[in-house]
């Protein structure tokens, strides 16, 4: 029989600090979510010229590394129990194959 349960996915932001990151699927889970979706770049802009418009939040400041999704994806793993953790956004081809 097919499981015709609606399950709910919540898209983490890669601009974050990765303790930010694991503390929101730590609170995911805890709300029920069955997923967490992590993304990633590896660039940024030299010049944001807009004002980050979501508090208490702030995004990683221009220069600061974004964090690695494989590694958050680990801390996460760590740190929860059941969520489901995947890549919305995985670029294969700015990596190392021996790395990726």
């Amino acid at each position: 029989m097919a499981d015709n349960q609606v399950k709910y996915g919540l898209q983490i932001s890669f601009t974050h600090h990765p303790t930010e990151i694991v503390e929101q699927a730590i609170l995911a889970e805890k709300l029920g979510f069955d997923s967490i979706w992590l993304g990633e770049h590896f660039f940024r802009p030299g010049n944001l010229a807009s004002v980050y418009p979501y508090t208490p939040h702030k995004p990683l400041s221009t220069g600061e590394e974004c964090p690695d999704s494989m590694v958050v994806a680990g801390a996460i793993a760590v740190s929860t129990k059941r969520i489901n953790i995947t890549t919305a956004i995985y670029l294969l081809p700015l990596r190392h194959p021996l790395l990726a």
